[in-house]
């Protein structure tokens, strides 16, 4: 706990390209969030998924819009689909329904299983 000085709502001057490094410096892994918002996400931004991306996994917020990310962005076929509501409230809190199978409980074993993706 404590206070940061800095607004931290703001853009940052890392690139797309060189966060993937960033990340794992710490050992920690790189997913896009909500990726099907129309705001504040890689595709709101960029428009497109690079194809030279090195992320693993990617989160959705709806379901239901994943076959049609994944015809626009063929990158995802590669990737651990994980969904969130994103809720701000406790009402809009989805059930689980997306395990990630770990070899290890632990939070390294999380991040090993996100970095493997889809078909490792």
């Amino acid at each position: 706990m404590g206070t940061f000085e800095n607004l931290l709502i703001n853009s940052t001057e890392i690139s797309f390209d060189g966060l993937w490094d960033l990340v794992r410096s710490f050992d920690g892994v790189m997913f896009p969030a909500h990726l099907d918002k129309n705001a504040n996400s890689l595709l709101s931004n960029l428009g497109f998924v690079p194809p030279d991306s090195r992320f693993k996994a990617a989160e959705v917020r709806n379901w239901d819009r994943l076959p049609e990310l994944i015809r626009q962005n063929p990158y995802l076929e590669v990737c651990t689909i994980l969904q969130n509501s994103d809720a701000h409230q406790l009402g809009d809190i989805k059930e689980p329904g997306l395990p990630v199978e770990v070899e290890e409980k632990s939070v390294e074993g999380i991040i090993a299983a996100l970095l493997k993706g889809r078909f490792v």
